[in-house]
């Protein structure tokens, strides 16, 4: 059961990065590379931060529970 919702949120995280260079894509012919870029990151950190705000009580975290490793991908990306 749990292995359908993984791949769930796998198909669902591709069709949206899908949609998301094809929004940006559009964005930047009507105007620059860099507003395309700025409202494609704004509106992704709306959308994420009403989801974490949604589910936060269900999932409590912590910042010390997290291995300082995992933060690299944010820091790299």
């Amino acid at each position: 059961m749990m292995l359908l919702f993984y791949i769930t949120i796998a198909l669902t995280n591709g069709i949206c990065i899908i949609f998301s260079r094809s929004i940006n894509g559009r964005l930047s012919q009507g105007s620059n590379a860099f507003y395309a870029s700025l409202v494609n990151h704004v509106a992704g950190f709306i959308f994420l931060s009403v989801v974490v705000l949604f589910y936060l009580p269900q999932f409590p975290v912590t910042l010390s529970n997290i291995p300082l490793i995992a933060f690299s991908g944010g820091i790299i990306g």
